[in-house]
């Protein structure tokens, strides 16, 4: 069921459900495209259940039209919501009262999330603490070039981020196709390999039809969100194996995952 409540009640909850929680975390999910509020709940308490997460959940939903014709439209919707996202993470960082505030974002709402994460970042002082801790940017739906970018600006708003990536993602695939450019969750011959990201080849998993939803469905992606998420393991204690593209390292997840 679904109760409205308006913005002071809603973060006195939030509070209370972080203050009851075993961690006194907190994980913020932005869901991506052809998305209904309902199944992005579902996810969100998924994700966190599979993970073992102890903290408090919560859904950032954007108004995706929910239709696989609808691309451009939540397109627009995604970049319109990115200044709302903005705001409300802040929220959540001043009133949440979490001792740690992680981030996850799938395909499209990573658009959402990196330009709510830079906006955040031009009005912090240089040398501030980062606001959040874990962020992962799961199969994002962004022009490469253009996370790159992003990447120089958000790197100090948490103290890691993890993108993880496929060649077997054929919804980013036909994204390709529609922008004339390479995303940044997609492997080809090229890889996103950033500096302050770690990025993580998950293209020996492939768990739906279109290879765009490993990070929930695949039991070697979610024990990996898991170690992020519960211990802050870094990328080299994680069973991944080391590789490196322009004197840039990255991981690759192997080929035992499901």
């Amino acid at each position: 069921s679904v109760q409205p409540l308006e913005r002071d009640p809603f973060y006195v909850k939030l509070a209370a459900a972080v203050a009851n929680s075993p961690t006194k975390e907190a994980v913020v999910f932005i869901h991506g495209y052809q998305n209904s509020f309902e199944h992005a709940a579902r996810q969100t308490a998924q994700l966190v259940r599979d993970a073992h997460f102890q903290g408090a959940p919560i859904l950032y939903s954007w108004p995706s039209k929910d239709k696989l014709l609808a691309y451009t439209e939540d397109e627009d919707t995604v970049q319109w919501t990115a200044f709302h996202l903005r705001d409300f993470l802040e929220e959540v960082a001043q009133r949440s009262h979490a001792t740690k505030i992680h981030l996850i974002a799938h395909s499209m709402g990573n658009r959402a999330l990196a330009s709510a994460l830079q906006m955040i970042a031009s009005r912090r002082e240089l040398r501030a603490n980062p606001p959040f801790d874990q962020v992962v940017l799961a199969a994002p739906d962004i022009g490469a070039d253009t996370l790159t970018m992003f990447a120089r600006e958000i790197r100090p708003m948490a103290h890691r981020l993890t993108l993880y990536a496929s060649e077997n993602d054929d919804a980013l695939m036909l994204s390709k196709f529609i922008h004339g450019a390479l995303r940044a969750g997609q492997k080809s011959a090229y890889l996103l390999v950033a500096s302050g990201i770690d990025t993580v080849d998950a293209s020996a998993v492939r768990t739906d039809f279109l290879g765009h939803a490993y990070y929930a469905k695949s039991g070697s992606i979610i024990d990996d969100i898991r170690k992020i998420l519960t211990s802050e393991t870094p990328p080299e204690l994680r069973n991944l194996i080391p590789a490196t593209v322009q004197d840039l390292k990255y991981w690759i997840m192997p080929k035992l995952s499901r």
